[in-house]
């Protein structure tokens, strides 16, 4: 029994003079994973060009909000399915054209590993730790984890009382335990045998514990201090950006949107001609060519094509949506992934708006990597009657909860009528772009690529022989599930 007493007494001297120490790291290990492991990564390879300020691709990651959008993308960045998740693919890629960071070398694999940990337990930012619930990743956590949560919600709890109420507690107990064992060593009848190496441990593991605690006190403050200055630069950058910001679509088409028609004459099918937004001598064509053609057509449900003075009377017809991707053009602006985010809807939806019962019609695949097409139903039209609508052609995602993150591309207009069930030759369908490219002068610019060899009803020239294959020519980094102008609409 005495020698069970004495394990027991040493036991809880070392528990002791660690739990100080625990409760520190815990706070380190746990709580601060993201300042400690995701932000520095951030800063130094991402806020560069993805910030609140520049926000290449339309993408920011100075806060969660930010980062949830996705970009002009809208593809999911922060979801625990890893085959899922953008951030996650595009800093695994081996293709340089496709990985992040641009222009730089990959992450090391630490920072890979940190990353990966960091999605699959919640992409956690230090604000919302305690707000989230538990997903099933957290109890995948190691036992050294989850002490080590603990200790941090001790410490945070016991560091709301002045002067460190967690350090004095744990002082208290090493010296109850000394007292103890001091009391016992003492007792006349059966003494406990403690040498001096005992207490010499003892020392050793408080002056430890002293030495984390103002390790981590100083790093703690070191780190608000950070996210402080962080805050404060992300406050500027969007007080800035709100001045020098690029025109959104809104302001340019009106709210809700609605594209300029192009100049020709009306039909019941358009075809129209997507050209590249990079402009360089070792381009082909200086980098005037065609990267895509998109054909709106009003049709049968069948798919046969309505002709003027067709007889349509009471008869169900769509709106016909077909992308031909052209020659030479890279696989990357093409992929399943960016494909499947393209879908038309007749409501116009800003960023996190409810689904509700709007219509959504995704591509279907033609030919893959080549050719898409999406149907869309308008109604059908009896003896004497005018049918007027706008379609909304949309890349991003329908979340979770049924909101919207997506972005508009195109608008496709379609003003049908009918005399005695038949078709008028003024009948018109036509498509127009509705978005904002940085590289891309709008309607009313000169000073960028123009907007007719970006969009336009004429045919813009094919790639003929060898292009260059260089990324950055082809800006790739900034158009691949970033930038409105190429990310999934070709």
């Amino acid at each position: 029994m005495s020698r069970f007493r004495e394990v027991a007494l040493q036991i809880l001297s070392v528990v002791a003079a660690l739990s100080h120490c625990l409760a520190a790291q815990g706070q380190i290990a746990s709580g601060s994973t993201f300042d400690r492991q995701i932000r520095p990564v951030f800063r130094q390879h991402c806020l560069g060009c993805h910030n609140s300020m520049q926000a290449a691709g339309g993408l920011s990651l100075e806060t969660r909000a930010d980062a949830e959008q996705g970009g002009d993308s809208r593809l999911p960045l922060l979801t625990r399915e890893l085959e899922a998740n953008e951030l996650y693919a595009r800093i695994m890629s081996d293709d340089r054209a496709y990985r992040m960071p641009k222009d730089a070398p990959p992450l090391t694999n630490l920072h890979r590993g940190q990353i990966r940990r960091w999605l699959e337990h919640g992409a956690k930012w230090p604000r919302e730790m305690r707000d989230e619930p538990a997903g099933p990743a957290d109890a995948q956590k190691s036992w050294l984890e989850t002490v080590g949560d603990f200790a941090f919600l001790a410490d945070e709890w016991t560091s709301v009382i002045p002067g460190r109420f967690g350090f004095v507690i744990s002082l208290l107990l090493m010296q109850i335990s000394i007292l103890l064992v001091e009391r016992l060593r003492r007792r006349p009848e059966r003494p406990l045998s403690v040498s001096r190496t005992w207490y010499a441990v003892c020392l050793l593991l408080w002056s430890l514990a002293i030495t984390v605690s103002t390790y981590h006190n100083r790093l703690s403050t070191a780190q608000q201090r950070a996210a402080s200055l962080d805050e404060q630069v992300t406050s500027l950058r969007k007080k800035v950006g709100s001045l020098s910001g690029r025109p959104d679509t809104e302001t340019l088409f009106g709210d809700p949107p609605v594209p300029r028609r192009p100049i020709h004459s009306p039909a019941l099918g358009h075809t129209y001609y997507r050209g590249n937004c990079e402009r360089n001598p070792e381009l082909f064509n200086n980098g005037n060519y065609r990267t895509a053609e998109m054909a709106v057509q009003l049709c049968e449900v069948d798919g046969t094509p309505v002709i003027s003075r067709a007889d349509v009377d009471g008869r169900p017809l769509i709106i016909r949506l077909t992308i031909r991707r052209s020659p030479s053009t890279p696989d990357g602006l093409f992929s399943d992934a960016i494909m499947k985010s393209v879908f038309l809807s007749n409501v116009f939806f800003r960023a996190n708006d409810p689904l509700g019962d709007a219509l959504i019609v995704p591509l279907t695949v033609i030919r893959p990597g080549w050719e898409w097409t999406s149907d869309f139903p308008v109604e059908s039209l009896s003896a004497d009657e005018r049918s007027v609508g706008l379609i909304y052609m949309y890349k991003g995602r329908i979340n979770d909860d049924k909101t919207i993150n997506a972005a508009v591309h195109y608008g496709i207009h379609f003003e049908v009528e009918t005399s005695d069930g038949q078709v008028i030759e003024t009948s018109d369908v036509w498509m127009g772009a509705l978005f904002v490219s940085p590289a891309v002068e709008p309607p009313t610019d000169g000073s960028r690529v123009p907007f007719s060899e970006w969009f336009s009803h004429t045919p813009i020239p094919e790639i003929v022989g060898k292009n260059s294959s260089d990324p950055e020519l082809l800006g790739i980094p900034e158009h691949l599930g970033s930038t409105p102008e190429a990310a999934g609409t070709p």
